[in-house]
């Protein structure tokens, strides 16, 4: 298969994909652990303004407090996306592999003298 301007197969590709796949978990989980922060920085800003009274930083506070609550759920379901989508790459891999290694295993059992087609025309070899 010719991708990219050179011979990749398709494997390589699956692997550059997977590769690629857990780049992008690892950065929406640095994402996660700074909006975390922010978001625990921003509810102690907004206790101390409940506690002073002070309602015009209160209700600027509230919405930051929505806005990274929001922005948090969503790189969550994002890196829980990819993280299945890792998982089930990772499957089909071990499938392929699994499956590369049975037809080698045919292959190196079919040069062995046993010819599978002769069994079933009736000319068995004893």
């Amino acid at each position: 298969m010719e991708a990219y301007g050179g011979n990749i197969q398709a494997d390589d590709i699956l692997m550059e994909t997977l590769e690629f796949s857990k780049f992008a978990v690892r950065r929406a989980r640095t994402q996660i652990c700074i909006l975390q922060n922010k978001l625990y920085e921003v509810q102690i800003r907004y206790q101390r303004a409940k506690r002073a009274g002070l309602q015009q930083f209160q209700y600027v506070l509230e919405q930051r407090l929505t806005i990274i609550e929001d922005t948090l759920s969503m790189y969550t379901a994002y890196a829980e996306k990819k993280a299945n989508y890792i998982c089930s790459m990772e499957n089909w891999l071990d499938r392929i592999e699994l499956n590369s290694r049975l037809n080698e295993l045919e292959i190196n059992e079919a040069g062995h003298g046993c010819n599978h087609e002769s069994l079933f025309m009736g000319e068995f070899r004893f």
